[in-house]
């Protein structure tokens, strides 16, 4: 059973650095954490300053770990060097898997 975060950013800062930024944070995240199964970045429609997050972990523990981890002070670091700041709302959460076999996939 996969844990879930849903990450919404509001960012205050250039959203293209940004942008550059969180791709390479994904790539960093993707290939050095252990759990980490998948991470989507999102543009929020009509809004160039609004991010969607989307991480899937193999556990909790691992979300931990990612919470904890160097790829994300050095994102927090970087930021904060460019004068970039981010309002951030998050919920996490374990996949509700079905009893039977799924439907749709």
């Amino acid at each position: 059973m996969s844990y879930v975060v849903a990450i919404r950013i509001q960012l205050e800062g250039d959203p293209n650095i940004f942008r550059e930024m969180v791709m390479q944070y994904r790539e960093n995240c993707l290939s050095h954490e252990r759990g980490m199964e998948q991470f989507l970045i999102c543009s929020v429609t009509d809004d160039d300053n609004g991010f969607l997050l989307l991480e899937v972990f193999e556990d909790q523990e691992a979300h931990q770990f990612h919470s904890e981890g160097e790829d994300l002070k050095n994102l927090i670091q970087s930021m904060q060097e460019k004068n970039m700041r981010m309002e951030v709302m998050m919920m996490g959460g374990e996949e509700i898997e079905p009893e039977d076999k799924p439907i749709l996939n």
